[in-house]
């Protein structure tokens, strides 16, 4: 067996310099959102300080004075129990293990996700990774945490450490995450090589070591990395994503729907559409009304009148405060113009244009602004496209009948 010692950087601190009290303070008000704070407070010092000093840290009645702040604030029970275990770091003879202590934080982060808390929820997961400095487990969630929070450095500085821990305890699946964690941090900076490179790397790790639901998750990844980018693996990696996953799975759903922007963006519409019909069935929610907007978008460029006006009608109908409703609207005004629906698509750009004047959306407001324009020049010069039958593109491509075979209904066909 190596006995190499591979190089871990060292734990990043959480962001700027800030207080912790106003942090979690801003999420959470009044007695709760003291206890959560004293509570932090509490599992930093602890962490922070050597096994052997640990009894000197706390005063003898730090403990009972908690319990008293836990009876005053109240807090449900899926709070209430693991403030429990991490009172038991003011008892200087306690001996609680580290991982118990992490274990804790993570659920006190999981409840203030579930409570629309975030920043007490990332402040949680990096006390995690924290007291459990070597777990790679915990260096990646709290990388994610970053992640999610913009902070980009962080992130990468968070990712380097859990590769340099999987490794070193041989936890694979973190190994092959971090990896693909990193190359989603350089895609989302626009460096295409560097995020390809990363996660060239995580799939050869999780084919070595036979890990097929990362194996998908990454050629996924590669996928949508290769069709940001323009490279011309973007469909091999789509079908060989397909493969993987094999029907029924959760993910497929996204992946076909990452499929049907790469051939709407392609002018391939009578494909997209299909793949997009399929879809529907698997959806619900933001995520179904997402794939509404985009199968109108996909019918209308393809010709299919009747396809579009359903997904666009249903589109409409949706509640105006709707997640993604006006994203969802986005697309379908593009169906309208495609489809030759010069009302709607105003009508329809118009309500678009107000909603992201409203949020502030810059790049949607100019969007809709050409959009606008190029109505009224179809109208002035006579030339918008008639109503037509649905195009289709022949029997498709490989993928699509990939696609056909894991994802759509019984007896459907293309």
């Amino acid at each position: 067996m190596s006995t190499r010692c591979w190089r871990v950087i060292p734990l990043p601190p959480l962001g700027p310099e800030r207080s912790l009290a106003a942090v979690l303070l801003q999420d959470t008000q009044g007695e709760l959102g003291m206890l959560l704070w004293r509570t932090l407070r509490a599992v930093h010092a602890w962490a922070t300080t050597a096994p052997a000093d640990r009894s000197l840290v706390f005063p003898p009645d730090a403990r009972d004075r908690r319990m008293a702040d836990l009876l005053s604030a109240a807090p449900d029970p899926a709070l209430e129990r693991p403030l429990l275990v991490l009172s038991e770091l003011l008892d200087g003879s306690s001996r609680i293990d580290g991982e118990r202590v992490a274990l804790a934080c993570l659920c006190v982060a999981g409840w203030a996700r579930g409570a629309g808390k975030p920043a007490t929820a990332d402040e949680f997961t990096y006390a995690a990774a924290l007291v459990c400095p070597g777990n790679p487990a915990h260096a990646l969630a709290a990388a994610r945490a970053s992640r999610d929070r913009g902070e980009v450095e962080e992130a990468e500085a968070m990712y380097h450490r859990a590769v340099g821990l999987a490794r070193q305890v041989h936890d694979w699946d973190s190994y092959v995450r971090a990896h693909a964690g990193l190359g989603k941090l350089a895609q989302a900076r626009g460096r295409y090589p560097s995020a390809r490179r990363a996660l060239l790397r995580a799939l050869r790790n999780a084919e070595r070591h036979h890990r097929r639901g990362l194996r998908a998750m990454v050629l996924h990844d590669l996928f949508t990395v290769a069709r940001e980018s323009g490279m011309g693996e973007a469909e091999g990696y789509a079908q060989a994503a397909a493969e993987t996953y094999g029907a029924g799975h959760a993910s497929l759903a996204a992946l076909a729907g990452d499929v049907a922007i790469l051939w709407m963006d392609q002018g391939r519409f009578a494909e997209a559409a299909t793949v997009l019909r399929w879809m529907l069935p698997h959806l619900s929610g933001e995520a179904r009304m997402v794939a509404l907007g985009n199968s109108a978008r996909a019918a209308g460029g393809a010709g299919d009148y009747e396809g579009f006006r359903r997904a666009f009608d249903e589109v409409l109908a949706a509640p105006e405060g709707m997640p993604r409703r006006l994203d969802a609207l986005n697309a379908a005004v593009l169906g309208a113009v495609g489809v030759g629906v010069l009302d709607l698509a105003e009508a329809g750009a118009r309500s678009v244009l107000a909603g992201a004047e409203q949020r502030g959306q810059h790049g949607t407001v100019a969007q809709m602004e050409g959009l606008l324009a190029e109505v009224e020049g179809l109208r002035r010069t006579a030339t918008r496209c008639p109503v037509q039958a649905a195009r289709t593109d022949g029997e498709g491509s490989p993928l699509l009948r990939t696609l056909e075979r894991v994802l759509a209904p019984a007896g459907a066909g293309a």
